[in-house]
């Protein structure tokens, strides 16, 4: 089985009784009663995958009549708080693939969605979402991207749903490495050549484009590929090209300064503010990481636990902050 993503083989918690944080939940969201948004702040957080997979398993199972979470969350929860706390109640795969459902549905498409579940992700995820989208709306995901996107931007998603990102365990050939420069040096003269750079920057791994990204900007004088993607490219095939390469080169980075975007100038987009920290929440090493870069990207602010407390309140906020707790 190749590699895959905490959480995405659903597994039970060794040892944990699920019984009595299932029943807190339920009396939280019980339609008889207003919804207890404090006890959901106090739980929900601090649940792993594995807690999580076995209180579903109880109330689906153990409870008369079978209760599924998600379904009291859309019915029984608000606006912005209702978005984070179904991002954490999914769990890291099912909320992949609902998102990938939402970055889809309906007039236009989301694309900033599409990257952030599909893009830089390990082969195995990559399998699991397109098994687990079947299972759930009944549509091939291959199928689906293809009617959303055209052109370049299209063959790069179809690059990603194909699964042969190299591993990073395997040792960077430097003969690859100098072929792929060449590659790409080529593809961005004259009419740029969209599907040859963005097959390159989707199939090889993080430590490939760091050193393939060095090896071109040593020969295009002074021409890097991150201002050539820049300068050739536009809207959502730049913007997916550019979230590759920044992750590539330092991935913490990226997502300290997409967490800031979320939260600066007028307004706060608490939709993907609340899936962003969802998803980070449930690998605390990173978080960590992405935290210690924020301060260093943002040397004015305070932290980012700071930032999000400002441009937050109420138990949303509560919720937000206990995302970013590290244990």
């Amino acid at each position: 089985m190749k590699p895959v993503s905490d959480g995405y083989v659903p597994t039970f918690a060794q040892g944990y009784m699920p019984q009595k944080d299932a029943t807190v939940i339920y009396k939280a969201l019980s339609p008889s009663v207003t919804a207890d948004e404090e006890a959901l702040v106090h739980i929900l957080p601090f649940l792993t995958p594995a807690q999580l997979t076995s209180i579903h398993h109880y109330l689906l199972n153990e409870s008369k009549p079978s209760i599924l979470i998600p379904d009291l969350v859309d019915k029984r929860i608000k606006s912005t708080f209702r978005d984070a706390i179904r991002a954490v109640v999914l769990g890291p795969l099912e909320f992949d693939v609902w998102l990938l459902n939402r970055a889809t549905e309906g007039f236009g498409t989301n694309e900033l969605f599409l990257s952030m579940v599909l893009l830089g992700r390990k082969n195995g995820d990559i399998e699991a979402i397109r098994d687990a989208y079947f299972r759930k709306y009944g549509k091939h995901l291959i199928d689906v991207i293809k009617k959303e996107l055209s052109g370049p931007l299209e063959a790069l998603y179809m690059d990603a749903l194909e699964a042969r990102r190299a591993d990073e365990s395997v040792p960077v050939s430097d003969s690859q490495v100098e072929l792929d420069a060449n590659e790409l040096y080529t593809a961005m003269v004259g009419k740029s050549e969209g599907n040859k750079v963005s097959e390159i920057l989707v199939t090889r791994s993080d430590a490939m484009i760091r050193k393939i990204t060095s090896k071109y900007d040593g020969m295009s004088h002074g021409k890097s590929l991150e201002k050539m993607i820049e300068k050739k490219f536009g809207g959502g095939m730049k913007t997916a090209l550019l979230y590759i390469l920044h992750g590539a080169n330092n991935r913490a980075s990226r997502e300290a300064k997409a967490l800031e975007a979320t939260m600066k100038g007028m307004g706060t987009k608490d939709e993907e503010l609340s899936y962003r920290l969802a998803i980070l929440h449930w690998d605390k090493d990173f978080l960590k990481l992405v935290i210690n870069s924020y301060k260093k990207e943002f040397p004015s602010r305070h932290s980012l636990n700071a930032r999000v407390k400002g441009e937050t309140s109420g138990n949303y906020g509560k919720f937000l902050l206990a995302l970013l707790e590290i244990p």
